[in-house]
């Protein structure tokens, strides 16, 4: 010990005298885990007036092992230095750094002084007692010269320890000398233990609220009870923390305002050192890969050691994430855990049930009698709102090593790019276009000179029109006029076919469909342009229609809501026709493409967007989703590092790039990435909700949630779950609202039922889960259940509700299954909202259908006619169009409707239509178009009935072995679908044309099916028609 007081001065007068002697000194300590301290024998301080000590004392008894590097690190060692009797200076010697390995603790440690009485403040006199005369007078006692109050000299002792006194020691653990095994140990911790462990730091905060029960018997006991909190560890015993105290606080009427369990700074803590092992089990363990995850768990332990007969009612368990841990580099993580009760009949194997055993062995006496919680409940449930255990942890080491970039991929984005220039304008296209165009008007402009010159004024019927026009058209041929604007338009045609049509070979016809649509859609084009002012295009310097690329977008996105693919594909490719520069363009297309599972069409339409700008953010992530989806990793990597490696990062490409180092085993990539997904998406968030908060929009969903609403989206199920399971995120809703579509993506019904339920028991209020509930429903063909989710969503939308309003998705789904449920009234008001909501052609159809099947033909016909000035090229207005006109016995009309309509690619999914179209054509005589739309019906799933008409259609065009044929495969249809009634008509039907066609033997096998069938049969008729 270094000098510890100053040296001796001699009293005045007495300089010759010898100095007082030195008082001994000794040292005393006090270890962690001894029962009591242990001291030194007293030592005379030397002439310099340090002391020496030649002590050493062995702590025998000490088991080495992870329980007595916690009881060191736990607790420090005290030293006291005592000079005579009086304890003069103190120092705790911490023992942490036993943890990291070294074989010895020691060194020069400053001492703390120990407060004398003279070292305090001095006390203020008590002021004197009433009527206490002499106390009163005492200050005049000593008379004139005495001392005043404040200048009283202080007789009281002082602490003479010096500043910087020191105390020199060391703490070394020795095992037992084995000369034969070199690897006995030196020190208390392994080295790999030194590196790889760490120790844990418990803090214990509040549990909050409390149950009324606990708060009455608190206050009727003298708080009998403290509580315990515990956080079980693999491999040591629990991390435990006692003394918690119950504060109840109230307002003046005496009602509760709040309540919880507090726990006194100085014991709300509890270190631990944890081995290697234990270490990363404790890390798997928060991470979900471990065989168990981590809780925490609370009990109440009586102060007096009484017997609890209740325990189990108060004994707890919380779920802890301990999310703080898991982002890269962090040491600390703060959470309140909402408390359960445990597993049936594991009480026993509780961290708490030696504080809290369930039987009382040692015969103590019971604590305050309470009412035991039903079986299987803990009282903590009783509680107004959740109770939660709230609590701190850090680590020594972090869980996760600290946030580092990941390194970049072997290739290159150009790599991955086609090797070529990206694909030019097709300024030849365009030219011809408007070269077509422009001869359009000048010959519109020749036309309306010529008619300006042969007519005046307005013709007074349709006679007179017809006369004009009969007497336009002679002169325009006798000029050559006609000739000369015809060959002009030809020309400027065929230099359109040879840019867009020159291919030829399979479906040369459709081809011919599609030129003629063109074609009449350019004519009107001109036509339309004709006498408007000229508009300026949105940004001179790319001479691009943005108009019409806007107008051709929201015709592909209303047919794909619709369902028509095929529809929505052909507007995709005109966007593309107009120009083929913005990279938008081509993304719009391939995340159409990836909609309807073309992946490798829709890989091509995203690289070609990079060809036109390589940093286009929306294409690689999409590119990077693709590549996850063909497990073609090492190609994802590189293009979510183009998007990453930008200054603004991207939460969606990071949560695809973790899903790609997942799936590559790359586990601290993924973290890593992982960590940066939810930073950047919490950054988003900050931004978000910065405003006021009446302005605040809808916040956005967390980042992994966004990226698997992203992957749904592309028709990718499981990796929308993969990317699902790695969020944080404890939004209930939006989860189960996730896994409802990939199960229904994944065709299991009933699995997305049980999800949308799940998000229906969240929220009722919103649309989402009702709509996906419609969808399940129709995939099953359950229209009237359908039908009763789309009206529950629909009541969930609007302003009225704080919501948006229906979406054309939501009005067409309802409005398609009221009319498959037979609800036309209802089905006809719903599109007749929707086309003042959403004016297109798909809501004008539905309306015109619903109109058309409640008989109405005239108003049909007027929303058919709508929706054809939406769209003049959808192949389903024009059929049933036809169908308008067939039912109004207007057959000419309709044979113009029905070629429009197969011009513009009528769908063969339309089926139905045309066996409806093909049978009323067979009623008004016009056989050949009855055999074109009945042959496509059959072709396509037209049941027996349909054969049956198209036979009947042959026959009429003099073909009887062909309409033979097709009622013999109707008749096949008919025994199979035990349609009785329509193989009657076709027996009887065969029986005559077999008569005809002299098959004398297969009639009569046809009457020999008609007996048997019950049928009373005559002679067959001399034409066929009459039977």
């Amino acid at each position: 010990v270094s000098p510890l007081v100053a040296p001796g001065v001699k009293p005045e007068g007495e300089e010759e005298a010898e100095p007082p002697p030195p008082e001994p000194v000794k040292v005393s300590f006090t270890f962690p885990g001894e029962e009591g301290p242990v001291e030194t024998e007293p030592v005379e301080p030397g002439e310099d007036g340090a002391c020496v000590f030649d002590y050493v004392k062995a702590l025998e008894g000490r088991t080495p092992g992870p329980a007595l590097v916690s009881a060191l690190m736990g607790t420090p060692m005290v030293v006291t230095v005592h000079r005579g009797e009086a304890a003069i200076g103190t120092v705790s010697v911490d023992m942490l750094a036993f943890t990291t390995g070294v074989e010895s603790i020691g060194g020069s440690y400053a001492l703390t002084k120990i407060p004398f009485e003279g070292d305090l403040p001095k006390p203020e006199p008590e002021p004197p007692a009433d009527g206490d005369e002499a106390a009163e007078a005492e200050p005049e006692a000593g008379g004139e010269g005495a001392p005043e109050e404040g200048e009283e000299e202080d007789t009281r002792p002082k602490n003479p320890l010096l500043d910087g006194a020191s105390v020199e020691l060391s703490v070394t653990p020795t095992f037992p000398p084995d000369d034969a095994d070199e690897s006995a140990p030196k020190s208390l911790v392994s080295e790999h233990d030194a590196i790889h462990g760490g120790i844990l730091t418990l803090t214990a905060v509040a549990i909050a609220p409390l149950p009324k029960t606990l708060i009455d018997v608190q206050a009727a006991n003298d708080d009998h009870w403290e509580f315990a909190v515990a956080m079980p560890l693999e491999g040591l015993a629990p991390a435990t923390i006692r003394g918690g105290a119950t504060v109840v606080e109230k307002d003046d009427d005496g009602e509760i305002v709040s309540s919880r369990v507090e726990f006194a700074p100085e014991t709300s803590t509890a270190r631990v050192w944890m081995p290697a092992a234990t270490f990363a089990a404790f890390r798997d363990s928060i991470r979900g890969k471990g065989p168990a995850k981590a809780t925490m768990e609370v009990c109440r332990v009586s102060k007096s050691d009484a017997y609890d007969a209740i325990a189990e009612s108060y004994r707890a368990i919380a779920d802890a994430t301990f999310d703080g841990l898991l982002n890269p580099g962090a040491t600390e993580s703060a959470e309140t855990a909402p408390l359960r009760a445990p597993p049936f009949g594991q009480y026993a194997a509780s961290c708490v049930a030696k504080l809290c055993p369930k039987e009382n062995t040692g015969g103590n006496p019971e604590g305050p009698a309470e009412e035991a919680a039903p079986e299987g409940a803990v009282h903590w449930a009783a509680t107004p709102t959740v109770c939660g255990v709230t609590f701190e942890v850090t680590v020594s080491a972090p869980v996760l090593p600290p946030w580092r970039a990941p390194l970049p991929p072997k290739m290159t984005l150009v790599d991955l790019l086609p090797g070529r220039d990206p694909l030019g304008p097709h300024e030849a296209d365009v030219r011809a276009t408007e070269a077509f165009r422009a001869e359009v008007a000048k010959s519109a402009a020749v036309l309306s000179k010529e008619y300006a010159a042969m007519f005046t004024g307005e013709p007074k019927d349709a006679d007179g029109k017809a006369t004009r026009r009969k007497s336009l058209v002679f002169e325009l041929n006798r000029s050559g006029k006609y000739h000369a604007m015809k060959e002009r338009l030809k020309s400027a045609a065929s230099a359109i076919i040879a840019e867009r049509f020159h291919k030829g070979g399979e479906g040369v016809q459709g081809k011919y469909n599609e030129l003629y649509v063109h074609l009449v859609q350019e004519m009107h084009a001109a036509l339309k342009k004709l006498g408007s002012s000229e508009e300026e295009p949105e940004d001179p310097r790319d001479g691009v229609d943005h108009a019409k690329l806007a107008r051709f977008k929201a015709l592909a996105d209303e047919y794909e809501i619709a369902g028509d693919q095929s529809n929505a594909d052909k507007w995709h490719r005109e966007r593309l026709v107009l120009t083929r520069r913005l990279p938008e363009i081509w993304a719009e297309y391939g995340a159409f493409l990836a909609r309807c599972e073309r992946y490798g069409k829709s890989e091509e339409a995203y690289k070609e967007a990079l060809m036109l700008e390589e940093g286009h953010v929306p294409s690689l992530i999409a590119l990077c989703a693709l590549m996850l989806h063909d497990e073609e990793y090492e190609r994802a990597e590189v293009y979510g590092q183009a998007v990453t490696s930008r200054e603004e990062g991207d939460p969606v490409a990071w949560s695809l790039l973790a899903a790609t180092y997942n799936a590559m085993e790359r586990d601290e990539d993924a973290t890593n990435c992982n960590y940066e997904a939810r930073r950047l998406a919490a950054e988003v968030m900050s931004r978000v909700t910065a405003g006021s908060p009446g302005s605040q929009p809808e916040k956005p969903p967390e980042a992994f949630v966004s990226t698997s609403l992203l992957l749904l989206d592309m028709h990718m199920p499981a990796e929308a779950c993969a990317i699902l399971e790695q969020s944080r995120t404890h939004a209930a809703f939006i989860r189960s609202i996730c896994l409802a579509r990939a199960a229904m993506l994944e065709g299991m019904p009933q699995n997305a039922h049980a999800f949308l339920m799940d998000a229906l028991a969240v929220d009722a209020t919103d649309p989402r889960p009702f709509e996906l509930l419609g969808d399940l429903h129709v995939k099953e063909g359950n229209f009237a259940d359908a039908v009763e989710a789309y009206t529950h969503a629909m009541a969930c939308t609007g302003e009225a509700n704080g919501r948006p309003p229906a979406s054309l998705k939501l009005i067409l789904n309802l409005g398609k299954a009221l009319t498959e449920n037979g609800d036309l009234a209802d089905a006809r008001a719903t599109f007749e909202a929707g086309c003042e909501m959403c004016p297109c052609a798909s809501t004008w159809l539905g309306a015109g259908i619903a109109m058309l099947r409640q008989g109405d033909l005239e108003s049909a016909e007027a929303a058919l006619a709508e929706a054809n000035i939406q769209d003049h090229t959808n192949a389903r207005v024009w059929g049933y169009l036809c169908l308008v006109a067939l039912l109004s016995d207007r057959a000419p009309e309709a044979e113009q409707a029905i070629g429009s309509a197969f011009r513009c690619g009528l769908s063969n999914d339309e089926w139905p239509l045309l066996g409806e179209i093909g049978k009323l054509f067979l009623e008004h005589g016009r056989w050949k178009h009855a055999e074109g739309a009945l042959r496509r019906s059959v072709k396509h799933g037209g049941g027996a009935d349909v054969r049956y008409a198209l036979g009947r259609a042959l026959h009429e065009q003099g073909d009887a072995a062909a309409a033979r044929d097709q009622m013999l495969a109707a008749v096949e249809q008919a025994e199979e679908a035990g349609d009785a009634e329509t193989k009657r008509l076709l027996l009887e039907s065969l029986r005559a044309v077999h008569s005809e066609l002299g098959e004398n033997e297969a009639a009569a096998a046809a009457v020999g099916k008609l007996k048997v069938m019950g049928v009373p049969t005559s002679p067959p008729p001399k034409k066929w028609r009459d039977c």
